[in-house]
């Protein structure tokens, strides 16, 4: 089954990407035109929480908010992907809105919802995703909500890269950084 390339669907860098910033990376792809596009990377959870980033304590009314790194465009800029209604965000996939409004990550909270925070995101100019995915960086799989608030966001691109394509079952079992094995 082939995928369209689209807002809602995640790019999975494919074995050969060595790239450093892009390596074995999970992207949820938010927009694509025929001038660019922008996602965000879901798993390079940072060792930063919100609260030292925004300076409040109690920023969401939950201490412990753990920051991602979602790419290097905008790296200042914060954004969030929760699982809750708004009126400021955009509906990625169902149960995913991208937004940047804390008082909707505050409501998505209370509701049980979960949420995700991201500094910077991935972007690409006109027609180069196109061309990255002729050249076979990128495979695409479709998004789900299982998927972009995985509970071990670290792992998500060994466990969605194996799911994809059963002769690579193995990576699962592979550290990102050999030396650690």
């Amino acid at each position: 089954m082939s995928v369209p390339l689209g807002p809602g669907v995640l790019l999975l860098a494919d074995p050969t990407l060595l790239e450093p910033h892009f390596a074995r990376t999970v992207i949820l792809l938010c927009e694509h035109s025929s001038t660019g596009a922008m996602g965000i990377v879901l798993n390079r959870p940072l060792q930063v929480l919100l609260e030292e980033v925004l300076q409040e304590p109690d920023a969401l009314g939950e201490p412990g908010a753990v920051l991602h790194w979602g790419g290097p465009v905008s790296g200042e800029q914060l954004c969030l992907l929760h699982g809750g209604a708004t009126t400021s965000g955009e509906q990625i996939v169902p149960g995913v809105v991208l937004d940047a409004d804390l008082e909707a990550a505050r409501a998505a909270r209370k509701a049980d919802q979960s949420v995700r925070f991201f500094l910077g995101c991935a972007g690409w100019g006109e027609d180069q995703l196109e061309e990255e995915m002729e050249e076979g960086t990128w495979r695409i799989v479709p998004a789900t909500a299982d998927a972009v608030f995985a509970p071990s966001p670290g792992a998500l691109w060994a466990h969605l890269i194996a799911d994809q394509d059963p002769d690579l079952a193995w990576i699962r079992h592979v550290p990102d950084d050999p030396s650690v094995n």
